[in-house]
């Protein structure tokens, strides 16, 4: 999948065409410079004024043009951003990729892209059209002395390049030196105590001035180097830049150019080289963020979007694993049990023994590698992952909230009937919470103004209001104290559902309250039928 999809042609096409207009800038000042120093010579007061009132009015034009440049440019680049990260957000319903990924192609990969990317092509466009544009005015002006000036140009440019290895070499011997001096000193200080009652200071005294005066002397010589260097190449540059200028003077005595057409030439010819020089790094960065656009790209094209129906409810209430290997690439145990209407089934096992494997095999996120999984009579690959979500319950290990309302953090955005809302409330304890705070109270990030116990309570809330008839419940109680763990406990158990509970902290007394337990052990599922008391 190309992310040029994500591109609003209008927006880039309208950037593209002022950038263009922007870019005959590069004639304005120096036509109309030109054009006052001829009128000037001829004596034509008409004409400079016409010359001064065409070239402002040229100049304010365009930096209007400037204007609508950017802010289409910046609507190009806004709806691009907007429309790749929905795009990646969606796919995250999804996807398996890990969280951390996924947050770095939204708060990351995607900006780059915006920038180095889409907002790179525009820019480099521009300057080649820019260059273009004022390569092809000074030459129509002449092409002798446009020659010259170009020739010139190229001195500032490549002559720097002789100089690199030298600056190169001294950089690293400085560099080394100061590491050198840091690594001296950091050692001398943590060892001033052995230095003394060694009586070693006079030694470390003098040690400590050659590593410095090595230092310094690096520094300095770093400095010097830089010093010529900047002196030979502001000699080169104040060459480059009189002495085309002296050979344009002479071309313009020998009358093959005019004095206007010189200036104008001298002032345009800079913005023949400096725009390639900026379209090369332009390019430099579309280059470095391609591998950062095919990773979005493989990501789009890998996670297809989610269906936008919501799922279907069924009505039911018991499920049967018949030979149901379960495992991601590797089936870590085979199930063979049923679970009938209202089981209590409690599910145990070390990490990584397949617990959440199995709940991801019953909605469908993984498949079984092997067997038969039937919800009633029905085979569960008949149902949809939505219908698996819309009839099956879950409450995960980490219960998560919004920085919305408690109404909202129920709901979740769904339409429920107020009354059905606190009804659910009440039935986990949190009526009290509603009579002092009511329904639209904040519960702030991540629920952070309420308590563990009224976390939980409200994640059993939005089960409850779903009216769901299994429910799967994935270890709540790890970050839960004993008493309230034992009352949210309590609390599911009498629920008039079917639950299979994943809990790695339990008693003998707690494996009492399940009809069955369920225990991983070495690849192998052992089934123990319990009395409840």
């Amino acid at each position: 999948m190309r992310l040029t999809q994500y591109f609003n042609n209008r927006y880039i096409g309208a950037a593209l065409f002022f950038a263009l207009l922007t870019g005959l800038d590069t004639l304005v000042i120096p036509v109309m410079v030109s054009g006052i120093i001829e009128n000037i010579q001829s004596g034509d007061l008409q004409g400079l004024l016409k010359v001064c009132l065409y070239g402002m009015s040229g100049y304010i034009l365009l930096k209007g043009t400037y204007c609508l440049w950017q802010v289409f440019n910046d609507k190009a680049l806004i709806y691009f951003s907007e429309k790749v990260k929905l795009a990646v957000f969606k796919r995250t319903f999804t996807s398996r990729q890990v969280t951390e990924t996924i947050q770095n192609m939204l708060y990351h990969d995607i900006a780059t892209l915006q920038s180095d990317y889409l907002d790179s092509w525009i820019k480099l466009i521009y300057c080649i059209w820019f260059s273009a544009v004022s390569a092809i005015y000074i030459f129509t002006i002449s092409w002798q002395v446009s020659s010259i000036f170009i020739g010139f140009s190229f001195l500032p440019i490549v002559l720097p390049q002789f100089f690199s290895k030298m600056i190169k070499k001294s950089s690293e011997v400085s560099s080394e030196a100061n590491e050198n001096f840091i690594r001296e000193v950091n050692e001398n200080l943590r060892a001033i105590s052995t230095i003394k009652h060694y009586q070693r200071s006079s030694y470390f005294l003098e040690r400590f001035i050659k590593s410095l005066n090595k230092a310094e002397q690096s520094c300095y010589r770093l400095g010097l180097i830089r010093n010529w260097i900047n002196l030979v190449l502001g000699v080169a540059g104040g060459v480059a830049g009189l002495l085309p200028f002296a050979l344009g003077g002479w071309l313009a005595v020998e009358g093959k150019v005019s004095v206007g057409g010189l200036v104008a030439v001298f002032l345009a010819s800079d913005r023949v080289l400096s725009p390639l020089e900026n379209a090369l790094n332009y390019w430099n960065n579309i280059n470095a963020a391609k591998p950062i656009k095919h990773k979005v790209e493989r990501y789009l094209e890998k996670n297809s979007l989610p269906p936008r129906s919501t799922g279907k409810k069924r009505a039911v209430n018991q499920f049967s694993f018949e030979n149901s290997a379960i495992g991601h690439e590797q089936p870590l145990y085979t199930l063979n049990a049923k679970v009938k209407k209202n089981d209590k089934i409690l599910l145990m096992g070390e990490s990584g023994a397949g617990k959440s494997s199995l709940f991801e095999t019953i909605f469908r996120e993984i498949d079984p590698i092997s067997g038969t999984i039937r919800l009633d009579n029905c085979v569960l690959g008949e149902f949809s992952q939505d219908d698996l979500y819309a009839t099956i319950g879950y409450i995960p290990q980490e219960i998560v909230l919004f920085d919305d309302t408690l109404r909202f953090n129920v709901t979740l955005g769904e339409e429920f009937l107020e009354d059905e809302l606190i009804s659910a409330l009440k039935r986990v304890g949190l009526g009290e919470l509603v009579m002092k705070r009511g329904l639209d109270f904040s519960v702030g990030n991540n629920g952070e103004e309420l308590s563990g116990g009224e976390r939980a309570r409200l994640a059993i809330a939005r089960v409850l209001i779903r009216q769901y008839n299994i429910l799967l419940v994935d270890e709540f109680s790890a970050s839960l104290d004993k008493k309230i763990a034992e009352h949210i406990r309590k609390m599911l158990l009498e629920m008039d559902i079917t639950l299979i509970e994943i809990a790695h902290h339990y008693s003998e007394s707690d494996k009492m309250l399940y009809n069955q337990v369920w225990e991983l052990r070495n690849g192998q599922v052992v089934i123990e039928s319990m009395t409840k008391v």
